[in-house]
């Protein structure tokens, strides 16, 4: 089996563990497909990008939560039905860098900052007032 079938197949059976929403299992088999169709017919060999940079951004939800990973969706697809454009090498490094860049941008960086965790860990959490109520009591923590 070639890589290039096994790469299709596995496109394609991500579709099967995503079923239980629709739009994601919609976007794994379609760039499945388009893997294949892209062997076949040139122009779209860079067509299954799109459909697998959508199901990057959106995945595990069905719905963008803003409006970067949105237009970051919108312009792979234009960008990837676009041969020209597409098979340019700086394109599909930016592409790239934009892609990682939206995943990994303001949000989940925010939240993982050391002070936003400590601040969520004791800021009226219940592991804050547990261990007031340890503390108070005279009983030493478990561990």
């Amino acid at each position: 089996m070639s890589l290039n079938l096994l790469v299709g197949v596995v496109l394609l059976g991500a579709a099967v563990p995503l079923r239980r929403t629709p739009v994601l299992a919609l976007l794994a088999a379609l760039a499945g497909l388009l893997w294949f169709v892209g062997d076949s017919v040139g122009p779209l060999v860079f067509a299954h990008r799109a459909p697998l940079t959508h199901l990057l951004l959106l995945y595990p939800s069905r719905h963008f939560r803003s409006r970067w990973p949105r237009w970051t969706a919108g312009i792979v697809w234009v960008v990837s039905f676009s041969y020209p454009i597409a098979a340019l090498e700086e394109v599909t490094v930016l592409t790239f860098l934009v892609l990682v860049l939206t995943c990994v941008g303001p949000g989940p960086v925010r939240a993982l900052r050391p002070s936003a965790l400590v601040a969520k860990k004791w800021s009226g959490s219940g592991l804050g007032r547990a261990r007031g109520r340890c503390s108070r009591s005279g009983s030493r923590r478990p561990g």
